[in-house]
C-alpha cells in the first residue's frame, strides 16, 4: 500500500500501471517477446516470458511482453516494479510466466503485485456483497482492478476467499 500512497492512489481506486511507470521514471518497452522453436525458427509463442527488468545505478529499465493480455501486462509491470525498487541486491531478472515457487524473489514480486493492484480490504469488501463467488464476480473484479482472471483467482485463494478446489476449477 506504500506504493499506492506515494504515487497518489487511494486504496479503493485501480492503479493505471502505465501511468505508474511514468511517475516512477522507469524506462519501459512494450514489445512481443518471442521464443524460438526447437528447429531454431522464430515462433509466435509468447507465453514463456512475461517481462524483464534491469537496474544499473540510478537507471531503471523494464520490458513487458505486449503479446500478453492487458491484465497480464499490468500485473507484470507491478511485479517488475517490485524487483526494481524493493528487492535487495537486484540487478536484472527475466520473469517467466510459470515461475518457480521455490524462488523467493519471484514469490515476493507476485505477492507485491497482487496486494498492490488488489488491496485485500477492498477485495474482501467487494466480494462480501455476493452470496457466492462465481466466474461473473471474478470477471467483474478482473475488469475493476485491470488484472487477469487468473490473477484474481490466485489472489482470492491466497486471501482464503475461495477454496483450493474452486481456484483449480476456475483456472482450469
Amino acid at each position: 500500500l506504500d506504493l499506492r500512497k506515494k504515487n497518489g492512489y487511494s486504496v479503493d481506486e485501480p492503479i493505471i500501471a502505465k501511468d505508474l511507470i511514468s511517475k516512477l521514471n522507469i524506462n519501459c518497452i512494450f514489445q512481443a517477446i518471442y521464443t524460438k522453436d526447437p528447429d531454431n525458427t522464430l515462433s509466435l509463442t509468447t507465453d514463456n516470458i512475461s517481462g524483464m527488468a534491469v537496474k544499473t545505478g540510478p537507471f531503471l529499465f523494464m520490458s513487458v511482453n505486449s503479446a500478453q493480455t492487458l491484465g497480464r501486462q499490468y500485473f507484470t509491470i507491478v511485479h517488475e516494479i517490485y524487483h526494481l525498487l524493493y528487492q535487495k541486491n537486484f540487478s536484472k531478472s527475466i520473469c517467466p510466466i510459470n515461475y518457480s515457487e521455490k524462488d523467493p524473489d519471484e514469490v515476493d514480486a507476485n505477492h507485491f503485485a497482487s496486494y498492490t493492484l488488489m488491496p485485500p480490504y477492498q477485495i474482501a469488501e467487494n466480494v462480501s456483497k455476493y452470496n457466492d463467488i462465481d466466474a461473473d464476480v471474478i470477471i467483474e473484479l478482473s475488469q475493476k482492478y485491470n488484472v487477469s482472471f487468473k490473477a484474481v483467482c490466485y489472489h482470492l485463494h491466497d486471501l482464503k476467499l475461495i477454496s483450493k478446489k474452486n481456484y483449480e476449477n476456475f483456472v482450469s
